[in-house]
């Protein structure tokens, strides 16, 4: 998930990420929503919808659906009007609850393809259909609503139309994900695509009344033949529209093409990206003429979509500029000279920023958006702001209502104090990239403040001055974070992890915080955790329940019966249908199993291997440990040594000669989850299992293929993940660390296995990592440096552990973990407190890595 798709589950909790579809209402619903059902018809509400549908009229499960689409402001009115023709007409129809639920549904970073659906009628045939857009658009010929992507639009009016599913179908898509489903021609079960453009399946023919609209949505969506510019790339999409990189065709230069569609991309006071368009364009023509300020060349209309033609400005954003290698915190232990010249740098940035901000705040301007995605940094050094859009007038103007986590604070929004705040924040990141946790700790202020004076050496005034201006932007004192008890900071000290007693207490943090965030009552989450998990049900060893429980009955924590009885009722799910590893039924058994409830593990394995089989036969069961063959091979090898069930093994075998064919998909990703070092992993496990050699030689082949995108360099050997290079544990050189080892075991006398195996472990000790996660942070890194037999390697692991107090935060006081982002808390196994726990307990005890399967069993497994 990018960063921006964690923002509606930001919204529904303060603390945890949650599914926006099941927070309580807090604001006010429209009447429809809670006045008397109408004669004739049932309600119902499911999430943010609510449903009326006619008694005794039977819907066919799939068919062409109308959407209605209004401006904020008329939705109510717009929902009236719909419902009461849909109640004449005894028509199937749901509409969003609230204007809450409507604003968010059309805010910047909400789904594209979901955005301007306020209603949705379900003719019964395609008669019906037409009779509906018919008589709907006079009634709704003065109604305004922003352009429903994924749809047709009905003539000029506010009715979109689709083909697609009218029940809830599930079906498997390529990547085995489940998805809604429409039939096909032949009955069979298809992915029902929800895409931001317009698409027919191609077994459905257009009814001819559709077809004119069909040809004008083709003219509309084409460039004009006096549109001047070329795109080039997409560098930026949101729900309000595009950033493009074009070339002017008339004269070759580049530019920048900023989109704007109307009412759409809402900010929490309703504005959309055209009147922050036209704010932008002020505001360049305000400034025009200064050097760190893009220069306006046009502003034009195609269609309905508004475009600022901005300077292209060269060089890199100032995240990107950081941390491709050159801030020096991403080695281990980097020396004097390089912390000297980042130093110089990051402070020639700051007093580079505020004398931009200065000169803006004497034009009476406020940028309002200061954070390093909207720095660019030029090739000769200087620096340079880009996107004006929540720009304001510091006299007179609105300031905006929203800005980039770790840059913001809900006391500083107003005049030359927003500006203010997101400079100390970025005098503060350009050394310690962490300041999104201030907004969950505000203690965690002072604690990165004097980390980073210290370690790199600034002058004594550094961190008192960084403090000061944080409180002085936020009306004198530092407003409690997200975390904490209104009324003041918390003054929990965090445990110190280095020391025995510390260490023990953070153990109990992490396990008594993990029981006390349990929902049991809940049916969708058990365990608080990555957003992924509502995808997965819940049941998942990577971001559910399974996860949770695994990691706390491993570390010897209770785990309560009740929490056992709803991972197994979950299992049970008719949605529960993934077989793999950690995201699915094979890893469930294995969490079971480790809580000591045996027949049930047995008994979801039973389901698994059913469901294993299904996939297989469809041909969506990839390769890979997460969730394809080699991840199933390891579940096969546990309950097959626990039973010593021989027809486990040979289901495992069986796999594995899947992996090994001359024909077999390779992975199209590197790393121990999805890659071919968990292949390699899988292979070696067998080869202990079974002793027969060939899979140690097809072990090596498999490590090999993604250590051939290795990278060595002064930092150690890192894997190449999506064109980055990456030492974290799912993806990168740490979950290589682990393969790599386990093969050396096997190959004592291998001395480029050896050397392998230390460039690897040189890479884990980075000494800034964004996230303190088990997968992708911290806690891998330590579990590839703990489990080694080098004292160097075990001595790195020590200092990963010290600089875990960058991270960790207070709740309720205990220690807590920010999830993937930092923008929330997760106690999940991949993201937050389980994998955290389970990390540290391993790392104490030395009982290698203690994830599930991935450590040597020894010479008692079953030949």
């Amino acid at each position: 998930m990018r960063p921006s798709d964690y923002e509606p589950y930001c919204h529904a909790d303060p603390v945890f990420y949650d599914d926006p579809a099941v927070r309580d209402d807090s604001g006010e619903l429209y009447p429809p929503a809670t006045a008397p059902v109408p004669h004739g018809f049932s309600r119902s509400r499911d999430g943010v919808w609510v449903y009326l549908h006619p008694d005794g009229t039977t819907l066919p499960d799939q068919g062409w659906k109308v959407h209605v689409s209004a401006a904020l402001d008329e939705a109510e009115q717009v929902i009236d009007t719909v419902l009461a023709h849909c109640r004449d007409r005894r028509i199937s129809v749901k509409f969003l609850a609230g204007p809450e639920i409507v604003l968010k549904a059309n805010a910047k970073y909400a789904p594209r393809g979901a955005s301007g659906k306020l209603l949705t009628l379900y003719p019964r045939d395609e008669t019906e259909l037409h009779r509906l857009l018919t008589d709907l658009e006079p009634l709704l010929k003065n109604h305004r609503g922003p352009y429903v992507l994924s749809d047709l639009r009905w003539r000029d009016s506010v009715l979109y139309v689709r083909y697609g599913a009218f029940r809830q179908l599930y079906c498997l898509d390529e990547q085995g994900r489940t998805v809604s489903a429409l039939r096909d021609a032949t009955g069979a079960l298809v992915p029902d695509r929800r895409r931001p453009v317009f698409s027919v399946p191609s077994w459905v023919t257009i009814p001819p009344f559709l077809a004119e609209q069909v040809r004008t949505r083709a003219q509309q969506h084409n460039a004009p033949d006096d549109f001047p510019y070329t795109i080039e790339r997409a560098l930026h999409f949101s729900n309000g529209g595009g950033v493009y990189k074009a070339r002017d065709r008339r004269d070759g230069r580049t530019v920048v093409l900023r989109e704007a569609r109307p009412m759409a991309g809402l900010d929490q006071h309703g504005t959309d990206a055209v009147q922050r368009l036209h704010r932008e364009r002020d505001m360049l023509q305000r400034l025009a003429g200064l050097d760190f300020v893009p220069r306006l060349h046009d502003h034009l209309t195609v269609w309905e979509h508004e475009y600022l033609v901005e300077e292209f400005i060269e060089g890199e954003k100032l995240e990107r500029f950081l941390f491709t290698g050159r801030h020096p915190l991403l080695t281990a232990d980097a020396d004097a000279a390089a912390i000297a010249e980042h130093t110089t740098l990051a402070t020639d940035f700051a007093d580079q920023l505020a004398a931009m901000l200065r000169t803006l705040h004497e034009r009476g301007v406020a940028f309002g958006d200061l954070h390093p995605g909207n720095i660019m940094v030029r090739p000769d050094g200087r620096l340079a702001l880009v996107d004006f859009e929540l720009a304001f007038d510091l006299e007179d103007g609105q300031p905006p209502a929203f800005g980039a986590p770790g840059f913001i604070s809900p006391a500083a929004r107003a005049g030359r104090a927003v500006d203010t705040y997101a400079l100390a924040c970025l005098r503060l990141f350009l050394f310690l990239p962490l300041t999104f946790l201030i907004e969950l700790d505000s203690g965690k202020a002072a604690d990165l403040a004097h980390a980073a004076a210290r370690r790199f050496d600034l002058p004594p005034h550094w961190a008192k001055q960084l403090l000061a201006d944080l409180a002085a932007a936020t009306g004198g004192t530092l407003p409690p974070g997200r975390l904490e008890t209104p009324g003041g900071c918390a003054t929990t000290d965090l445990p110190d992890p280095t020391t025995p007693g510390g260490l023990c207490h953070l153990l109990t943090d992490l396990a008594d915080g993990i029981l006390a965030a349990a929902t049991p009552h809940r049916t969708d989450r058990l365990y608080p955790g990555d957003p992924e998990q509502f995808a997965r049900q819940g049941v998942d060893l990577a971001h559910g329940a399974a996860g949770v429980v695994y990691a706390l009955a491993t570390t010897g924590h209770t785990v309560p019966d009740d929490h056992l009885d709803w991972l197994l009722r979950a299992t049970r799910n008719p949605k529960a249908v993934r077989p793999g590893l950690f995201d699915g039924l094979h890893g469930t058994a294995l969490a079971l199993d480790a809580a000591g409830r045996t027949a049930d593990a047995r008994d979801v394995l039973e389901r698994a291997l059913h469901l294993t089989d299904t996939r297989d036969g469809l041909g969506v069961l990839g390769p890979d440990l997460a969730s394809g063959l080699a991840g199933i091979g390891l579940g096969l090898l546990h309950f097959a040594h626990r039973h010593t069930d021989p027809d486990l093994t040979r289901r495992a075998r069986t796999l594995a000669e899947r992996l090994t064919r001359p024909d077999a998909p390779a992975p199209t990703r590197t790393g121990l989850l999805h890659g071919a070092t968990g292949t390699a992993l899988f292979l070696t496990r067998l080869y202990e299992h079974t002793g027969e050699p060939h899979w140690l030689t097809a072990a090596e082949h498999a490590l090999a293929r993604d250590l051939a995108t290795a990278r060595l360099d002064a930092s150690g050997l890192l894997l190449n993940h999506d064109d980055r290079a990456s030492a974290y544990l799912a993806n990168g050189s740490a979950g290589a660390a682990l393969a790599a080892r386990a093969l050396a075991r096997h190959r004592p006398d291998d001395t480029e296995l050896a050397d392998t195996v230390e460039q690897l472990e040189k890479a884990c000790a980075a000494e800034f990592v964004l996230m303190p996660g088990l997968f992708e942070g911290r806690a891998g890194l330590i579990t590839a440096l703990a489990a080694s037999a080098s004292p160097a390697a075990r001595a790195q692991a020590g200092r990963q552990i010290a600089r875990l107090s960058w991270h960790l935060v207070r709740h309720q006081g205990r220690a807590a973990v920010p999830g993937h982002q930092l923008f929330r808390l997760s106690t999940d196994l991949a993201t937050g407190s389980a994998g955290l726990l389970l990390t540290l307990h391993a790392a104490s005890h030395g009982t290698g890595t203690a994830l599930p399967l991935l450590d040597h069993r020894g010479a008692a497994a079953p030949r």
